[in-house]
């Protein structure tokens, strides 16, 4: 039988989804195998419950309810068509007056428009938003946490999600250029509720949508009322919840200490070498300054008071990136793998350090090139580079011990002299 006039947009859902089916029946259960990948999925599994995917229709989003039960009658507004099998009240030409029109069969499937369904309805997609949806909106990374896994949670339910972003937050839509209708839903996340002119504006340009408040601190009880729908606050004069940080799965970088010679000589070039590696790959970098002979207040130019503050910082990372002598030393001292860039300036003392212990990650600044830096931070990185470091410091511990014994003994020599 010819096909009947489907509105635009809906044949590609039909030739992507719903004629490459495979209807394999088995006892309570039916599997629809499809060619081309559904929304998230190359294989479905339907059972007497439906799916609802979203699709785009005549230019605009809407809800596909995919029914794997030729008897099923849908109920309900959540959806705008319907694809089911051909049966006996589902063929080719039928209508359904209680429910809608089928617009579109063949002899296999058929495609049904659910009476009142309106073009273009937002069908499902949601826009979160929160302090990041502003330009020096003071965004936390709590807050990027909460956006993500709010969205996450949304993406797995199965609606269509969009990110209300503002410079430097990249990937997602401007709110002001958006069209309001084409969502359905609006979800405020994370910080301080306050009645600030540009967060207003916000959700008031989304009125048509239910607005949720997520992981709010309401600082008065009724200020949200006229502008959001629901709040789940995080705290409030009345309760406190866990913030949501505590779901989000993060992960977790290297933590890199970055101890770098005053500027002298041609420690610039080593420096601009440094950030170059340090930009090239996701890692948290800690800046530690050595020096102790100009403590400005309460610490250096990182705060550091003694060298046991200084050390302890070091034990602490990674990895330490260096220029310095003793960023060297106290690494290897600690088992922490060290990259140590030598400007030479001082007669290579660095790679000569390097050297005295046995440490390969010492690199005259005349042979160190961008390649070579990544290198030998992988191997920094390494469990193979960890060890070595161990038994570099322990093989600098132990020759120190003989250094006492003939430092002692010489003393005692020239005493007796």
């Amino acid at each position: 039988m010819a096909a009947l006039r489907y509105p635009a947009g809906l044949g590609s859902v039909v030739s992507r989804e719903v004629v490459p089916w495979l209807w394999r029946r088995s006892k309570g259960l039916r599997r629809l195998a499809t060619s081309a990948s559904a929304p998230h999925r190359s294989e479905l599994d339907a059972t007497q419950h439906a799916r609802i995917a979203i699709e785009t229709l005549a230019g605009a989003e809407a809800k596909v309810l995919y029914s794997g039960d030729a008897a099923h009658r849908p109920d309900g507004t959540d959806w705008d068509y319907v694809v089911a099998p051909v049966g006996e009240d589902w063929g080719p030409g039928h209508t359904k007056p209680s429910i809608g029109t089928v617009v579109w069969s063949d002899n296999r499937v058929s495609v049904l428009k659910r009476r009142g369904a309106p073009p273009g309805a937002s069908s499902g997609r949601a826009l979160v938003t929160g302090y990041f949806s502003f330009e020096r909106g003071h965004a936390t990374a709590g807050d990027i946490e909460a956006q993500q896994l709010v969205t996450d949670w949304l993406r797995r339910s199965g609606r269509t999600v969009d990110v209300a972003t503002a410079p430097p937050f990249l990937g997602g839509v401007d709110w002001r250029s958006v069209a309001p209708e084409h969502y359905d839903c609006v979800f405020f996340v994370c910080g301080p509720f306050r009645r600030e002119p540009e967060i207003l504006a916000m959700l008031r340009r989304f009125g048509h949508a239910k607005r949720i408040g997520l992981n709010l601190t309401l600082l008065a009880q009724h200020e949200w009322e006229d502008v959001l729908d629901q709040v789940f606050e995080r705290d409030s004069a009345h309760t406190a919840r866990p913030d949501m940080a505590y779901g989000a799965d993060c992960a977790k970088v290297p933590v890199v200490g970055v101890c770098l010679r005053e500027h002298s000589g041609r420690s610039d070039e080593g420096d601009a070498l440094i950030a170059e590696l340090l930009g090239s790959r996701a890692l948290a970098a800690v800046p530690i300054d050595t020096r102790l002979d100009d403590l400005i207040l309460d610490g250096n130019d990182t705060g550091l008071r003694t060298p046991a503050e200084v050390e302890s910082l070091i034990a602490r990372m990674d990895v330490i990136v260096t220029t310095r002598l003793h960023g060297l030393v106290m690494a290897l001292k600690n088992g922490v793998p060290v990259l140590a860039i030598d400007p030479g300036n001082e007669g290579y003392k660095i790679c000569r350090q390097a050297a005295a212990v046995g440490w390969p990650a010492a690199i005259a600044l005349h042979n160190a090139d961008s390649a070579t830096l990544r290198l030998a931070l992988n191997y920094c990185l390494s469990e193979q580079g960890r060890r070595d470091a161990r038994q570099c410091g322990e093989r600098g511990a132990a020759s120190i011990e003989s250094l006492k014994n003939d430092v002692l003994a010489a003393a005692d020599t020239l005493l007796r002299a």
